[in-house]
């Protein structure tokens, strides 16, 4: 496989971080500490794909009717992404001395779907303005796989 696209030496990368809900705000209470719901899987993908929250939520619970699996474990999620939104799954990005990145090191110019310990979340990367969208900030955490749109492949 290809290197991604690197930014110019010298030039650094400033990922920012926007916080939202995926589009839960217009469905359930996210106010308080106690309306957390463990659904970065479902707001990643509506992010990453510009997919209603509640569509992208029930698409995933009757997939997992059928593999038999949670919504937000890979072996549903995977086959959603791959087969109902053409993402494919990559390979873990790593530096020049075979580290792994923390999701703030990633630099490219398209949408990406990564994988941390335990979470999803999603990177826009606008011409390699790098934007991290989600409810936490997890730019610290090592970037594990991750997904990108088939067709965007680098």
């Amino acid at each position: 496989a290809e290197m991604p696209p690197q930014l110019p030496k010298g030039k650094e990368n400033k990922m920012e971080f926007k916080k939202s809900f995926g589009g839960r705000e217009k469905y359930f209470p996210t106010k308080l500490k106690k309306d957390k719901a463990g659904d970065c899987v479902v707001r990643a993908i509506a992010h990453a794909t510009g997919t209603d929250y509640m569509a992208v939520w029930e698409d995933l619970l009757e997939l997992s009717i059928e593999t038999g699996h949670m919504p937000n474990q890979e072996r549903t999620y995977g086959k959603y992404l791959e087969e109902q939104m053409g993402w494919i799954k990559q390979k873990p990005m790593r530096n020049s001395r075979n580290k792994l990145l923390k999701v703030k090191q990633i630099e490219c110019d398209k949408d990406l779907i990564v994988s941390t310990s335990g979470h999803l979340t999603y990177v826009n990367g606008d011409n390699f303005q790098m934007t991290l969208i989600d409810s936490w900030d997890c730019r610290n955490a090592t970037a594990y796989s991750y997904w990108e749109r088939d067709g965007d492949l680098f």
